[in-house]
């Protein structure tokens, strides 16, 4: 029997969903942007 590439891919993966995923970016994701923010925030006072 011959399985689907989406099911090859599952299986790889351990089969982890979208929301898991969409999670671990968020937590990832957030705290970045906020570094880059602060970063900015700040360097816009050396040009002031």
């Amino acid at each position: 029997m011959t399985e689907s590439p989406q099911e090859d891919e599952a299986r790889a993966t351990g089969g982890t969903s979208w929301f898991v995923l969409a999670l671990a970016w968020i937590g990832v994701g957030v705290p970045m942007l906020w570094g880059v923010w602060m970063t900015l925030k700040k360097a816009a006072l050396l040009f002031r």
